[in-house]
């Protein structure tokens, strides 16, 4: 799985580091998944940087978590993340906890990843 680890610059602003090779991925997703209140939403800069924005994306995975784990409107769910931010902005999904920050990979592209290693 590609899923890519971010430094923190300053608060609320992330470089990327390396492509993360995640062991026991499978627990690691689902355990992302158990702990929606670290889900982030991001926007990629010109320079390469991420950079956070205000969503209620933590309060749409918790809700909707049945869904995720089951893949069932997952595009239109994708919709309701990424319509909380800035129209036009590629947006992402960055999961923060203490043992790292891992970029998940465009909104729809990351539900899709957590929703299959998540079976």
């Amino acid at each position: 799985m590609d899923i890519i680890t971010l430094n923190k610059v300053k608060k609320g602003v992330y470089e990327p580091q390396k492509l993360a090779v995640i062991e026991n991925e499978k627990e690691k997703l689902r355990a992302m998944l158990d702990s929606p209140d670290h889900f982030l939403l991001v926007l990629r800069a010109c320079d390469g940087s991420y950079h956070r924005v205000s969503s209620d994306i933590g309060q749409i995975v918790q809700d909707k978590k049945a869904l995720i784990v089951k893949g069932i409107s997952l595009g239109p769910l994708a919709t309701e993340i990424a319509g909380t931010a800035i129209t036009g902005a590629q947006r992402f999904i960055v999961h923060e906890s203490p043992e790292g920050i891992y970029l998940l990979g465009e909104v729809l592209e990351a539900l899709k990843k957590l929703a299959e290693y998540y079976k």
